[in-house]
Parts: C-alpha cells; sequence; structure tokens
C-alpha cells in the first residue's frame, strides 16, 4: 500500500488550488479524500480512479454559469485616456 497523499500532493496531482480543492469537496460526494487528524488525505490509487471517471468535457447544464459574465468590476474600456 502506498502513503497517503496529502493536500500539497493532491494540487499538484490535479493540477488545481485550494479554492477548487474545497469546492469539489462541497460539490462531489464521489471525491475520494478523507480527513485524518484534521487534514485532508487522500489515497493515490483511489484518486486517480476517480481522476479517470471524470468527463474531459463539461456537463451542458454547467455551460451557462461557465459563460456566464462574472460579477464585479466592469470590463476595462479598450479607450486610452487623453
Amino acid at each position: 500500500m502506498q502513503p497517503l497523499m496529502d493536500t500539497d500532493e493532491i494540487f499538484a496531482y490535479l493540477g488545481i488550488g485550494q479554492t477548487t480543492f474545497y469546492r469539489i469537496i462541497a460539490e462531489d460526494d464521489t471525491f475520494p479524500v478523507r480527513k485524518i487528524r484534521n487534514r485532508w488525505k487522500a489515497d493515490p490509487e483511489e484518486l486517480k480512479e476517480w481522476f479517470r471517471n471524470q468527463r474531459s468535457t463539461p456537463d451542458h447544464r454547467n455551460v451557462a454559469e461557465i459563460n456566464r459574465p462574472r460579477r464585479g468590476r466592469p470590463p476595462l474600456s479598450r479607450t486610452s485616456p487623453r
């Protein structure tokens, strides 16, 4: 059995950051991580299997959410000040 991966190793393997990691935990019940002594850990084989089973293209329900304009400051105009 391989040693469990810590969060930094999980981030590097999946190519994600902390915010995305916690979003996946909140939204995906199949994400194979567990908390051990207040630290997130993952079995490398379970994580690889979970990663292989993920869709490579976005689900059509999420496309509208992805494509919607971001909230916050409006985009800068393309004109320069005089």
